[in-house]
């Protein structure tokens, strides 16, 4: 029996998944993904401490199977982030996390020479601060010596397939997550890289997903336990690895991403790109495979504020999805008046939000119930206006969502979802949905896998969660008025932020 091995480097938790060929899910292992917090929103990944356990949780994997049978490997990371690395393939800086800050002046300055319409069609992303293009000319300006010893700089994704390989390639998916690459033409941008002072030889040659880059390498073997002829394959974009595990490289499929960040994705063809080019609440991007592309909105701290309720208001400990969905249970739809806004971290399609939550309504007979049942309908009223930007943007009209992720294991929420979108929620049925999708792709790369048995292996839900009829219209009331309170939210989030800058926290 052959064997795929899948990585999903996430923000806060790195996983590893072994599949074999008819699909079947035989382990998964994971641990937190090390980072350091420099206060501020700023965080870093050390490329040895991240090295140390994806080398770890691959020699987990292998020990419970035949190692020699393991026919490819990939990765699935999050975007944005990644490493420069030296001629020997050392790390020069820690990378920065995808969503610090510090690289915000920088981003302007770049929207201000180039413009916000020549970025979006270039690139059809819009104008923003985590992209790898800002953080590149920031450790160039932070230190520009060390800057000048780069060989290259890797994604996530694409530095762990070095680390494998040898070989510095990146797939379609995470090259147009850098703001750097013309997604139309499939090529590094010229245009950008020229007026950024940046050579287009220090990035990666860009490949479809699932390519077969290179095989293990002698070291990497000798550190990871795999043969050294494994074929290590392009990876993916998380999202657009979980995308390929629910299908959602087909039009009419929409998926529901739900990790530290959420998204609602579709994919999108070439036509599709162009209708929702001018709607800038919609990030565009290059899909895994040639001339394919995708329409994505995005919150960025939907599990995120999951985790710091679970933590901070209920149990003390790591998150515990099953205990906030009893709580929120014995609230009642609306949580007694309690509205929640989870702008923990700027939001990537609200003009100017703050990097701050707001809960509004609070009053001295509310419970824990009532705040975790806020916390639920605002995340859920969230995803609706997702989901009601893409449909409006792409022009997509779905008759069922597809979830994925760590949150879908909380009943109550997916139930509350549906309630709220309208549309029956499917749970796929395979829940690491990047490193499923990673592996498919190492199963393509390595010429296990067709592309009809990706579009196979894609199918099938765990469970459905249909709309309640009353429910639905209750909210929709209730996601009208979410609607009418989010600007008085961001404004009272906005003032909260200047007061808090100026160590000014007296009433005015």
């Amino acid at each position: 029996m052959a064997y795929l091995i899948g990585i999903d480097l996430g923000t806060t938790r790195i996983k590893a998944i072994v599949v074999d060929e008819t699909g079947r899910q035989h382990r998964v292992v994971s641990a937190p993904t090390p980072s350091r917090d420099e206060g501020d929103g700023r965080v870093v990944y050390e490329g040895a401490a991240l090295w140390s356990v994806i080398v770890r949780l691959i020699r987990e994997l292998v020990s419970q199977i035949d190692p020699g049978q393991v026919a490819g490997v990939a990765c699935a990371s999050m975007g944005e982030a990644g490493f420069l690395v030296d001629d020997q393939g050392r790390e020069l800086f820690p990378a920065l996390a995808w969503f610090d800050p510090r690289t915000r002046p920088i981003a302007e300055e770049l929207v201000a020479r180039l413009g916000r319409e020549t970025l979006r069609s270039i690139t059809g992303l819009p104008a923003d601060f985590t992209y790898s293009v800002s953080k590149l000319l920031w450790y160039r300006e932070h230190d520009r010596a060390r800057f000048q010893r780069a060989r290259y700089w890797l994604n996530m994704a694409d530095w762990v397939a070095f680390r494998l390989s040898g070989v510095a390639a990146t797939d379609f998916s995470l090259a147009s997550r850098t703001m750097a690459f013309d997604v139309r033409q499939e090529v590094w941008s010229s245009e950008i890289l020229d007026e950024c002072g940046l050579e287009a030889s220090l990035l990666p040659t860009p490949v479809p997903g699932g390519t077969r880059v290179g095989r293990v390498t002698g070291p990497a073997a000798r550190e990871t336990g795999l043969p050294e002829d494994v074929s290590v394959c392009s990876g993916a974009h998380d999202q657009l690895a979980s995308a390929l595990a629910v299908g959602a490289t087909r039009e009419s499929r929409v998926l529901n991403s739900c990790g530290t960040a959420e998204t609602i994705l579709t994919a999108l063809s070439a036509d599709g790109f162009e209708r929702a080019l001018p709607h800038q609440e919609v990030v565009i991007g290059h899909h895994l495979f040639p001339s394919l592309f995708y329409g994505m909105t995005t919150l960025r701290t939907s599990g995120l504020s999951a985790t710091w309720f679970v933590r901070e208001m209920l149990t003390g400990t790591d998150p515990d999805y099953d205990e906030l969905g009893r709580r929120a249970e014995q609230s009642e739809v609306g949580a007694r008046g309690l509205r929640f806004f989870p702008y923990f971290r700027t939001s990537a399609d609200v003009v100017g939000a703050p990097d701050a939550a707001m809960i509004l309504g609070l009053r001295d007979f509310h419970t824990n119930a009532d705040l975790a049942r806020a916390l639920l309908e605002g995340l859920s009223f969230e995803a609706r206006r997702l989901l009601d930007r893409l449909q409006k943007g792409a022009g997509v009209a779905p008759k069922v969502v597809r979830a994925v992720g760590g949150s879908t294991a909380n009943r109550c929420w997916m139930q509350l979802k549906a309630d709220v979108m309208g549309l029956p929620l499917q749970v796929a049925a395979h829940q690491e949905g990047a490193g499923f999708g990673a592996a498919l792709l190492a199963g393509l790369g390595s010429g296990l896998l067709t592309e009809t048995d990706l579009n196979r292996l894609s199918e099938g839900s765990t469970r459905q969660f249909s709309i309640r009829a009353e429910e639905h219209a209750k909210y929709a009331g209730l996601y009208q008025h979410h609607l009418e309170l989010l600007p008085l939210a961001l404004e009272g989030a906005r003032r909260a932020g200047r007061d808090e800058r100026r160590g000014d926290v007296s009433p005015k």
